[in-house]
């Protein structure tokens, strides 16, 4: 069993060496992204879940956060599983150098999810429905050259170029900071209200209920990139109440939760001299406590941070 921290680095648990061809790890502690990921929650108890997973030989961060879907029963363990397993399989997939067929991978978590149910919760299948441990996934993989997002549900993906800090504090502009995960929801033919139509649950009665939508960016900017990914605790297009149109143009809104966010990224920048993931992780612990303070956690909310090394590398 693989087993992780939270700042997504694998704890050696067997007693022989890395077998693939006896590789040490191509990567320094220099040139390897930072990362760090946290959840929370105001609830008695929080239906999100998140893990991250480090490949030490190709310098790959991995990043899964899932929010399980609160209407139904045993979210908080459908959640759990879905990261778990998608940790498991990609990293399966790196240790292997294998390639990562999201697809495949997506199928292989629902069928899990399935046998998993079938199995722990035999004596209570007769009261179980197919939407029952209904959960989201966004599965963030950061290598030298690439950040991929492999999803289903709702959430957020934001892509920020690595001088975003250099902007004025009234100002971060619409090329410089991007959500990229439009949610898979649509309006309730009923009520109105957003209904995901993609997501895991027990035996899914759709047959592309679980294909993720699958976005590779190319790592090329010449100040580095940072990557959020979050549930919609943070932010979520599908949960924007407010747009402004003029001239028939749509302008659409940021949560209050992200604008805090930047602001604490670009703070952090600013004010330290080395970065690391342990600062990354205490810089996300005082956003928490800052929502919770403002009465802003109306949600269980989960952040996965990625910083390429350009951000922080000083020349």
């Amino acid at each position: 069993m693989n087993l992780f921290n939270i700042f997504g680095i694998k704890k050696a648990e067997q007693s022989g060496e890395d077998d693939r061809n006896g590789a040490e790890s191509c990567l320094d502690d220099q040139r390897r992204s930072l990362c760090a990921v946290i959840s929370d929650t105001e609830k008695e108890v929080n239906q999100d879940a998140c893990g991250t997973y480090y490949d030490e030989l190709s310098g790959t961060t991995v990043v899964a956060v899932a929010d399980g879907i609160g209407s139904n029963k045993h979210v908080e363990a459908g959640s759990r599983f879905v990261v778990d397993k998608a940790l498991e399989l990609v990293s399966s997939c790196l240790e292997r150098d294998a390639a990562l067929d999201y697809t495949q991978i997506f199928s292989d978590i629902q069928a899990g999810l399935t046998a998993m149910v079938d199995r722990e919760f035999s004596d209570q299948l007769s009261t179980i429905s197919r939407k029952d441990f209904g959960t989201t996934l966004i599965v963030g993989v950061d290598t030298q050259d690439t950040f991929t997002i492999a999803y289903l549900g709702n959430g957020c993906a934001y892509y920020m170029m690595g001088d975003f800090v250099k902007f004025p504090d009234v100002n971060y502009l619409p090329w410089n900071i991007n959500n990229l995960l439009v949610p898979h929801s649509l309006p309730d033919e009923v009520t109105g209200q957003e209904a995901l139509c993609k997501y895991f649950s027990y035996k899914p009665a759709i047959i592309d209920q679980c294909v993720p939508t699958v976005i590779s960016i190319s790592k090329n900017h010449h100040a580095g990139e940072i990557f959020v990914i979050g549930t919609d605790g943070v932010d979520s297009l599908d949960k924007h109440d407010e747009f402004a149109f003029s001239h028939n143009e749509l302008m659409m809104t940021s949560s209050w939760s992200m604008s805090l966010l930047c602001d604490r990224i670009k703070k952090t920048l600013e004010s330290s001299s080395e970065l690391s993931d342990e600062l990354l992780y205490q810089m996300l612990e005082k956003y928490m406590i800052t929502l919770r303070n403002e009465d802003r956690m109306d949600d269980d909310t989960t952040i996965g941070v990625i910083m390429s090394p350009k951000v922080f590398q000083k020349e």
